[in-house]
């Protein structure tokens, strides 16, 4: 652990030594454009350091004042602060899928065997080959021109236990893995440099998520949809501390602990978010930690959501660790009862953090046949980004309601008053596409 986060702390002292000598707003923009390359003319965004991006985006999560810089230029416009509703991309492994089929049918080649070539990777099997890299950086660019403020890393299922693997260990070594964690970081703003420079997006701010899959997600075996691992809590701790550290030296803004289906998953990671602040090197990186659900009230292993944020909101209770909470790859049909649930929970807690959503289509999955059934689930993204509008609306609606009722607790950080402002990260899961974003991104624009 003290090696690994020695290597953290050297990799952030040298990007916060280089974010310095980035030009600031209000320096010649020639200067700012030699700097970086990709920016477009009127760009007054890439301009900015990682740092600033970061720390704009740690004070929206905690609903502070947006603090920007302000241009000494007048012909360059300060970047606006963001808005209360940030939209991240949707299922990046299944359209990753999706395209590389595509591509294997117009080439006329073989298509029944996966596109992913490590079972255990999954999508991150990619991250091995110069052209699983390519395609990445395309799917990433595509959902950012879709409308996605946010970017999530395609590093769900990488993971260190394939170094011990009784069959494929003797082929890894713990460097491949971090190389491979490093390198969705880096895929996924290049992707926001490549569109920013394009024009494409407009004068916006682009943030990189590093997704952080469950320990289930790593068996490969379906465990992350029952969430019984049968391992302890120490080893979930190392599991995702290892992980973690790494993808931290690569500076993405967000760490999104995603579908955790127990709360001893839950404690675990909030174990080592204590331990990676006692050491100083979780600065200015924005933290979610988003749980799988089997319906409107239950984690999949089958215990209570209310018993997963009690123990979030005991063993943060300011919300300094974990500034977001939410849910993702649960059928659309339990967004809403799982969102005013929460809701409930901040205003009786009287502990307030950003809200994230992003479910799945719904769709059935035919193990036998391997395939999706036609006809289940949301698949129009109208309609999936129509729920979504229900899911925003009963975020206030629920606050109002339970403010109301005189239930508001006075702990932590304080969720008094009539009006909730609650950040929301919103997007979509498995089986969504660049498609749903926009039309969620059209949605959201309207509100």
């Amino acid at each position: 652990h003290a090696k690994i986060l020695y290597c953290v702390r050297m990799e952030m002292e040298m990007e916060m030594e280089m974010s310095q000598k980035i030009p600031k707003l209000g320096h010649n923009m020639e200067k700012d454009i030699t700097t970086h390359p990709h920016s477009p003319p009127n760009s007054s965004y890439l301009s900015n350091s990682f740092q600033d991006n970061k720390q704009l985006l740690q004070q929206w999560f905690q609903q502070k004042t947006s603090m920007v810089p302000i241009s000494n230029n007048n012909d360059v416009a300060p970047p606006p602060p963001l808005p209360r509703i940030l939209i991240l991309d949707g299922g990046v492994s299944t359209h990753l899928e999706s395209m590389l089929l595509k591509q294997r049918r117009a080439n006329n080649e073989e298509t029944n065997e996966s596109v992913f070539t490590h079972r255990k990777l999954w999508s991150s099997s990619l991250l091995l080959t110069n052209a699983g890299k390519d395609a990445i950086r395309t799917c990433h660019e595509q959902f950012y021109t879709a409308g996605a403020d946010i970017a999530s890393t395609v590093t769900y299922q990488c993971h260190y236990l394939v170094c011990h693997d009784k069959e494929e260990g003797k082929n890894w070594k713990e460097c491949n893995v971090d190389s491979m964690l490093r390198d969705g970081v880096s895929l996924a703003r290049e992707a926001g440099r490549n569109v920013l420079s394009s024009s494409l997006c407009g004068n916006r701010r682009l943030f990189v998520a590093a997704s952080i899959g469950c320990y289930g997600a790593a068996l490969a075996d379906g465990s992350e949809y029952c969430g019984n691992y049968g391992v302890t809590t120490d080893q979930l701790y190392n599991f995702h501390f290892q992980k973690t550290s790494i993808l931290l030296s690569s500076s993405p803004d967000i760490l999104a602990f995603e579908t955790i289906p127990c709360v001893e998953e839950c404690i675990a990671i909030l174990q080592v978010l204590q331990t990676l602040g006692k050491k100083e090197v979780l600065p200015l990186t924005s933290v979610w930690l988003s749980l799988a659900c089997c319906n409107g009230t239950q984690l999949n292993d089958g215990s209570n959501v209310v018993d997963a944020l009690k123990v979030m909101n005991e063993m943060d209770p300011n919300g300094w660790m974990l500034h977001g909470i939410g849910i993702n790859c649960c059928s659309f049909l339990h967004v809403v009862p799982l969102v005013q649930l929460i809701v409930q929970n901040m205003v009786e807690s009287g502990i307030k953090r950003a809200l994230v959503f992003y479910p799945n289509s719904g769709e059935e999955w035919d193990a036998s046949n391997e395939t999706w059934v036609k006809g289940t689930g949301c698949t129009s993204p109208k309609e999936f980004a129509s729920l979504l509008s229900k899911a925003i609306g009963a975020v206030d609606d629920t606050w109002n309601e339970v403010v109301k009722s005189g239930k508001v607790g006075s702990s932590g950080n304080n969720c008094s008053g009539g009006c909730s402002n609650i950040p929301i990260v919103v997007g979509g899961c498995c089986r969504t596409d660049p498609s749903t974003i926009s039309a969620i991104r059209g949605m959201v624009d309207k509100l």
